[in-house]
C-alpha cells in the first residue's frame, strides 16, 4: 500500500515538471518573436532589419513604445516637400542674406554693364572721378542712350531704363567740323538745361530759350559755338535762332563741346534736346525721355555725357 502511495505522488511529481517545462519553452517562443518580425515601411532589401538589427534592449523597447503613443494635442507643421517646410529663424537671416546679397549682385551687374559698354574704348570707369554719367552708344545714325551713377562704395549703378533715340545724319566722328552732320566722339561734361514754355524738373541750371535767344555758328564770329540773347546788333552771319525750333528745343541740355577752349570751325550747337529723327549733329530722344534725363541729372554730381 505504501509503494502504491510512493509511485502515485513521483508521477505528480514528474508531471508538474514537465507541464513547467512546456510552460517554460511556450513563454520563450512568445517573447522571442518580435526580434524576426521585419520592417513593413520601407520594401528596400538593404534597409530591412534582420534579427540581429532588431531593438532587443528595455531602453530600445521602452522607446518604441513612446514612439507608438497617441499622438500630440497640437498639430506639428506638415510638409509635403521641402520647399514647403517651416523656415526657421536661421533660414530667414539666410534669405535676409540672400537678399543683400542679390541687391549687390544687381549693382554688380550695372557695373559690368558700363564696364561692356566701355570696352574697346579708352575709357575705364575707375577713372571717372564725377558722379553721373549718360553713355550714348551709337549705331549708324541710331543711339541706345543710358544713365548711370556712382553710389557711396564708388559703384556705378544704373539709374534709368534705356532709351533709343538718334545722332548726326552722317553718325560719329573723331574730327568734327562746323556742318559735317556728324556728333562729335569723347567724354564732355553736361552744361545748361533748356526749356521754352514750362520749366522742367531738374538740378542743372537752366536757361529759358526766348525770341531773342540765338546759338551762334558762324566761325568768323566772335561768338562762335556760343549762346547769345541779342536784340538789335548781330556780330554774326550765321547763327540758330533756337525758339524756330521749337519741338526739339522744348526740352534739352547743352553738351559742352568745343565750348572751354572755342575752336573755330570745329563744330557748334551740340546739344541733347528732343527728336525723333536724326540731326545735324546732336543727340536726339522722344521728349519724355528727355524728361527723364533732366529730372535725374544733378549739377551738383558732375554730370558727364559719353558718345561713342
Amino acid at each position: 500500500m505504501l509503494n502504491i502511495r510512493l509511485i502515485k505522488q513521483t508521477a505528480i511529481i514528474i508531471g508538474a515538471i514537465a507541464l513547467c517545462t512546456v510552460g517554460y519553452f511556450t513563454a520563450q517562443h512568445f517573447l522571442q518573436k518580435p526580434e524576426v518580425i521585419k520592417s513593413t515601411e520601407n520594401t528596400n532589401a538593404s534597409d530591412t532589419k534582420t534579427p540581429t538589427q532588431s531593438a532587443t534592449s528595455k531602453q530600445e523597447l521602452a522607446a518604441t513604445a513612446v514612439a507608438t503613443a497617441s499622438p500630440p494635442t497640437e498639430t506639428p507643421y506638415a510638409a509635403t516637400n521641402k520647399s514647403e517646410e517651416k523656415p526657421s529663424m536661421e533660414q530667414k537671416n539666410n534669405e535676409d542674406v540672400d537678399k543683400s546679397a542679390s541687391v549687390s549682385d544687381n549693382q554688380q551687374k550695372d557695373s559690368n554693364a558700363l564696364k561692356e559698354l566701355l570696352n574697346g574704348t579708352c575709357y575705364n570707369s575707375n577713372d571717372f572721378m564725377f558722379e553721373q554719367l549718360v553713355v550714348v552708344d551709337t549705331y549708324g545714325n541710331n543711339a541706345q542712350v543710358s544713365f548711370y551713377q556712382k553710389d557711396s562704395d564708388g559703384s556705378w549703378k544704373e539709374g534709368l531704363p534705356i532709351a533709343y533715340g538718334y545722332i548726326g545724319r552722317n553718325g560719329v566722328t573723331s574730327n568734327k567740323y562746323e556742318g559735317d552732320g556728324c556728333t562729335p566722339l569723347g567724354l564732355y561734361t553736361v552744361g545748361e538745361g533748356f526749356f521754352i514754355d514750362n520749366s522742367p524738373p531738374t538740378k542743372l541750371d537752366l536757361f529759358k530759350i526766348t525770341q531773342n535767344t540765338y546759338w551762334v555758328d558762324d566761325p568768323s564770329s566772335i561768338y562762335y559755338n556760343q549762346r547769345v540773347e541779342a536784340t538789335d546788333t548781330k556780330q554774326w552771319d550765321s547763327a540758330e535762332h533756337m525758339i524756330d525750333y521749337y519741338s526739339n528745343y522744348k526740352y534739352g541740355f547743352v553738351i559742352n563741346y568745343n565750348t572751354s577752349t572755342i575752336i573755330a570751325g570745329d563744330g557748334s550747337a551740340i546739344f541733347f534736346h528732343c527728336g525723333t529723327t536724326p540731326t545735324a549733329g546732336c543727340v536726339s530722344l522722344p521728349e519724355s525721355d528727355v524728361l527723364q534725363f533732366l529730372s535725374a541729372l544733378d549739377k551738383n554730381k558732375n554730370p558727364h555725357i559719353l558718345i561713342i
